[in-house]
């Protein structure tokens, strides 16, 4: 497995952890940066993302052993 196999899933999941993970964070500068930091990683997931859809035209993704329609 490597990053580009889990790409369809990781534009949702990173947020979702770092969300949880600045709420046990003390606020201030550092939370922002922190936040901005996952913003633009989220953005780079997207686009890397969509320069595989420009080139495959289609994505699936199993998710929970579900196969893909």
């Amino acid at each position: 497995m490597n990053l580009a196999d889990q790409l369809p899933v990781l534009p949702v999941i990173v947020p979702l952890i770092a969300a949880a993970v600045a709420g046990l964070l003390p606020r201030g500068r550092t939370a922002w940066a922190r936040a901005t930091f996952i913003s633009w990683v989220t953005f780079a997931l997207t686009l890397m993302l969509l320069q595989q859809v420009s080139v495959a035209s289609s994505v699936t993704y199993e998710l929970g052993g579900w196969t893909a329609p």
